[in-house]
């Protein structure tokens, strides 16, 4: 089987979100597409006017008309511009390939060593910091948010944000001689499923939860 690539967004479009147009555009072509296609490629189900799904296990409701993300009460999410473009273009363009179960990380994608440099780097930076020393406090923290452990670094955990989009952190702690490091790994699927400046999104998204977490 043959798999296109979706369509590469560039740091622009994603700044365009923050104003009216360009998200008002993306809320609009949700708001006409069949509920039950949408379905089909997702796996997100449609109920009373809303797609219902879940992120790192915590349930949200996506109003296409008044454009909406329904949050809990107190979500780190709330009204993140790149959490908003994520949750849309994960609707609008995932596809119903199954993920491979083969890791990889950001740079092994096409064109991926030259996007994840500089101001596009994923954010294993603050992870690092919160969590170089501490370990168990990692373990916890990705346990809490439905975490299934691997074989990698000092600890790693796997999750499934969203329907068909894995992703695993590993954490390499620090020592004596070397400073702590955070990588991400996704499937190796995910080119197919997401642009890579919604790939960042994600990686954002997943950090932000994290470092919010007691």
């Amino acid at each position: 089987m043959t798999f296109s690539r979706p369509a590469v967004y560039t740091r622009g479009a994603v700044e365009e979100l923050q104003f009216d147009s360009g998200r008002q555009k993306h809320w609009q072509d949700l708001a006409v597409r069949d509920p039950e296609e949408v379905g089909r490629r997702t796996g997100v189900p449609w109920q009373d006017g809303f797609y219902h799904l879940s992120f790192l296990g915590t349930a949200y409701r996506l109003e296409p008309q008044p454009a909406r993300i329904h949050c809990p009460a107190g979500d780190p999410l709330a009204g993140d511009a790149e959490f908003e473009l994520l949750m849309l273009i994960y609707l609008l363009g995932v596809t119903e390939i199954e993920p491979s179960g083969r890791w990889i990380n950001e740079k092994q994608l096409p064109g991926g060593s030259n996007f994840f440099t500089g101001p596009h780097h994923l954010p294993n930076d603050v992870l690092e910091q919160r969590y170089g020393s501490e370990v168990q406090m990692f373990h916890r923290h990705c346990t809490q948010l439905g975490g299934r452990p691997l074989d990698f670094g000092d600890a790693s955990f796997a999750f499934e944000p969203l329907p068909r989009i894995p992703l695993a952190c590993v954490l390499f702690a620090a020592d004596e001689e070397f400073p702590a490091r955070v990588t991400f790994l996704f499937d190796s699927t995910i080119e197919y499923q997401l642009p890579m400046e919604i790939i960042l999104a994600l990686g954002h998204c997943f950090s932000v939860v994290m470092l919010e977490l007691p």
